[in-house]
């Protein structure tokens, strides 16, 4: 109770299910959920013959220092984590096939985190594929970058780009390619896994196919 009260609010909740980076999006719905990964050298998994499910090759964080709920309304400390992860990794941006974002619903996120991709991602030669899977579990708010890295793996594993529900008429970013309707069979070498949560944070994973 506590928790929707604050939301509540923020007047970031929408009474009916969530539609990130719709139009006529109208907040977000809290969700429930967990993941939990077991992050080891490629060394050790292969000494032990652990299944080795996907490889993490980047990683950045970020902050904005902008404001203790909204986030950057150009996104900028958003883009910068994603370069900087990418720059880790030692991946362009078109090596990205895919990205999990943030994708929460909200009016002010989904507009700055789509400025955010313009910026990391300008100049790539297609649009970068994107998508929230918050429609699918609703905001689960400390536990949703776990849960949404751990979808990020399974596109990889399975080749599938995975769309947004209820996504009818998205917002306008021509770097982005919005996945929406049904899954998209495609390889996947590279993926990205997004956060931007309260107080100007960001984090940004780069994971890639095992074996490459």
């Amino acid at each position: 109770a506590f928790t929707l009260s604050g939301f509540h609010a923020l007047q970031a909740l929408d009474p009916e299910p969530c539609r990130p980076f719709d139009v006529d999006r109208g907040g977000l719905n809290i969700g429930e959920g967990a993941a939990v990964f077991r992050l080891e050298t490629l060394e050790r998994a292969r000494a032990r013959r652990a299944p080795v499910l996907a490889v993490l090759r980047g990683w950045a964080m970020t902050n904005d220092g902008y404001h203790l709920t909204a986030p950057h309304q150009q996104g900028r400390g958003l883009a910068a984590c994603m370069v900087e992860a990418m720059r880790v990794a030692g991946a362009g941006p078109d090596e990205i096939g895919y990205i999990n974002a943030h994708g929460t619903g909200t009016p002010l996120n989904d507009v700055a985190e789509s400025r955010a991709y313009a910026a990391a991602f300008a100049g790539r030669r297609r649009p970068v594929p994107v998508s929230s899977t918050k429609g699918h579990f609703g905001h689960c708010l400390g536990a949703a970058g776990a849960l949404e890295a751990a979808v990020t793996v399974i596109a990889i594993r399975a080749g599938a780009l995975f769309p947004t529900l209820r996504l009818g008429n998205p917002v306008e970013c021509a770097e982005v390619d919005w996945l929406k309707g049904e899954p998209r069979r495609q390889p996947l070498p590279a993926a990205m896994s997004v956060s931007a949560g309260f107080g100007g944070s960001n984090a940004a994973l780069v994971l890639g196919a095992y074996p490459a």
